[in-house]
Order: C-alpha cells, then sequence, then structure tokens
C-alpha cells in the first residue's frame, strides 16, 4: 500500500520503505528519536546516517544485506520533520560524525521563542476553507504523474527567477569569506543556494496546484516572485542557523 510518512523507524526499515514506495517517504515526528537511531541507539553505539545523507542529495543507495533481499533506490528524497526540544538541537554536535559528515549541514533550523506566560486561553481555530484549499492542493499534488523510467520532469527557472537566484548565489559566496556572516559554518552555508533552489520548487508546484492551473508544474518556468519568496525562506533559515550553530 502507498505510505507517506514513517515515525519511529530504524535506518534499516527506513530504506526498505524508500524501496517499497519508489524512493520517497517523509518523516514526521514530535520527537528527535529518529536522531538517536540513527547515531545508534540499536547498533552499539555505530552511527548509520547514509540514508540521511543520500535521501537529500538524491545519491543512488544500492543495500546488500545477508539477511535480506537486495535494496536498489535510484533517486532516493527523504523528508525529515522534528518537532523537538531545545536540548535535543543542542546535543547534535556530539553526535558522531552529524557535523563532520554533513547531516547537520542539510538541516534547516527553526529557534522559536517561547510564549509561555504570554499564551492565549482561546485560539481561533483553523479555518475550514483553508483546510479544504490545503486538501485539495495536496490532492492534485498525487495526480501528477511520475516521469517515465529514465527520464525527469525537469523545472526551469525564468529569465527574471535565474537573475535573482544568480545575485543571491554570490551573495552566499561571499558571506562565506574569512570573517563574513556564514564564515564559521560554511558547512551549512555551502548548501544554502541548493536549499533555496528547492523551495523554488515545491513554492511553484504547490502554488500551480493549490490555484488548479491547467496543465502540468514542469510546463511552466518558475517566476521571479516564486524566486524572491524561496529568497526570504533562505535568509530565515540562515539567521536560524546561526543560532542554532
Amino acid at each position: 500500500l502507498p505510505r507517506l510518512l514513517a515515525d519511529d523507524a530504524t535506518p534499516e526499515a527506513i530504506s526498505k520503505l524508500m524501496t517499497e514506495q519508489d524512493g520517497r517517504i517523509a518523516i514526521f515526528s514530535a520527537e528527535g528519536g529518529i536522531l538517536e537511531t540513527a547515531d545508534g541507539r540499536y547498533s552499539d553505539g555505530v552511527a548509520n546516517i547514509d540514508i540521511f545523507l543520500k535521501g537529500h542529495s538524491g545519491d543512488s543507495v544500492r543495500i546488500d544485506r545477508k539477511n535480506g533481499p537486495p535494496q536498489f533506490i535510484p533517486k532516493p528524497c527523504l523528508t525529515l520533520c522534528l518537532d523537538v526540544q531545545p536540548d535535543v538541537i543542542e546535543t547534535l554536535a556530539s553526535k558522531n560524525g552529524f557535523r563532520g559528515r554533513g547531516l547537520l549541514a542539510r538541516i534547516k533550523f527553526a529557534i522559536l521563542k517561547s510564549n509561555v506566560g504570554y499564551r492565549s486561553m482561546e485560539t481561533t481555530p483553523v479555518s475550514t476553507s483553508l483546510k479544504q484549499n490545503w486538501q485539495q492542493a495536496v490532492a492534485k499534488l498525487l495526480t501528477y504523474p511520475d516521469p517515465a523510467d529514465g527520464e525527469e520532469h525537469a523545472i526551469r527557472l525564468s529569465a527574471d527567477a535565474r537573475r535573482k537566484f544568480q545575485d543571491y548565489r554570490m551573495e552566499i559566496e561571499e558571506s562565506l569569506r574569512p570573517g563574513a556572516n556564514l564564515s564559521e559554518i560554511a558547512d551549512w552555508g555551502n548548501k544554502l543556494a541548493g536549499s533555496v533552489a528547492r523551495f523554488a520548487g515545491v513554492l511553484h508546484m504547490l502554488g500551480h496546484a493549490y490555484h488548479g492551473y491547467d496543465g502540468y508544474p514542469w510546463s511552466v518556468d518558475i517566476s521571479g516572485e516564486i524566486m524572491e519568496k524561496a529568497i526570504t525562506l533562505g535568509e530565515y533559515y540562515r539567521a536560524h542557523a546561526l543560532v542554532a550553530f
């Protein structure tokens, strides 16, 4: 059966799920247990983060084990969304190879300010129309066809979007210089431009589905307006990464 989400799973189970689900799965959790598992909680302290690294970059995965069938994922796509306590983030740097091998460089952090003491006792529920629009957009996304074997649906940038993206890439490059904004977290900063490109693709796809446009999203170039929104997200996560690290 199709699976979109998983929660408490070992890296081996995640690889198996992704093999079964055409290379894609999302881990959504209100806790950080998946990070403890990746750090070797069930494997005598031996960290296993390959599926997280390759699931971000799309590098092919080949797994051969004597106690199971071979697994091959040509283009893995793993989404990881964790809502954790601050102390979980504080301990990430001590995990086996999490920073040295680039796992922390792949994560986008959001360090939120506590509202305790200032919360309202009555909150406005999410409107029915907003929930319906969201459900319709997600359902629409799921109707888009997968590319045939050996092919891909390439989403291209308009001239305006490309110019804005190239200017932003240059600004990031200058921020990586010694003493500049991103110099202390160059491992994370090196992946910021790629993240913004991903944001633009996601916003483009979702906007196309949300507004019910005809045709497929890859038949339309990403606009300069969408790229500006993606860059705004990039700047949000840059500020929070500086706090997190």
